[in-house]
């Protein structure tokens, strides 16, 4: 039998996993920060004009777009640890699973021509196919948990990207359509500035 050396193969695939990951938590902060620090530009805008309240009306689609990119990135960290939890979970009963699966397959099967016999000559190889069913299904419960889970990220992930591009946008968007920040009235009349 010829041994393949896939050690290589192995340490590449740890890498780009963990690079994986790190990049993904890298995007979630990015978005936490980005959009809690929208928020508390507009804020500090808002507050250094003349007629703040009037501002912050202006920016309230900006300022919810922007809340819900913080929340929405808060619960993507809360998802992925959930999701990893439950992967590791899997791995850890797929394991399970392969060791008494391997211990079953060294254990030989009494027959016998009374059932009996058979059964309490079998009992210890009865006992690790209980076992290696049993670990077959946790490990399979536990994979739909981490896909829900994953499910649950990409969705907060999504609402949270969007929630940033609304916010960042919105602003741009109400000036580019003739949109003031100010009203103040001036020799009787309102004069939009």
């Amino acid at each position: 039998m010829v041994n393949i050396d896939r050690s290589d193969d192995i340490r590449v695939i740890s890498e780009l996993t963990e690079a994986s990951r790190s990049y993904q938590r890298q995007f979630v902060l990015w978005l936490g920060i980005g959009s809690g620090g929208g928020i508390a530009a507009l804020l500090s805008f808002a507050a250094n004009l003349p007629d703040p309240d009037n501002a912050l009306q202006a920016l309230l689609p900006s300022l919810t777009a922007f809340a819900v990119g913080v929340v929405f990135a808060a619960s993507t960290v809360l998802f992925l640890g959930l999701r990893d939890s439950a992967g590791a979970f899997h791995h850890s009963e797929a394991h399970n699973r392969e060791e008494t699966g391997k211990a079953i397959r060294e254990m030989p099967e009494f027959l016998a021509s009374h059932q009996k016999v058979a059964d309490e000559m079998n009992c210890g190889r009865n006992k690790l196919m209980a076992q290696n069913r049993a670990a077959h299904e946790r490990a399979e419960q536990a994979w739909t948990v981490r896909q829900r889970w994953h499910i649950a990220y990409c969705f907060c992930a999504i609402l949270s990207t969007s929630g940033f591009i609304v916010g960042m946008s919105w602003p741009i968007v109400f000036i580019g359509t003739g949109g003031h920040f100010s009203v103040h009235v001036a020799g009787g009349g309102d004069h939009r500035k």
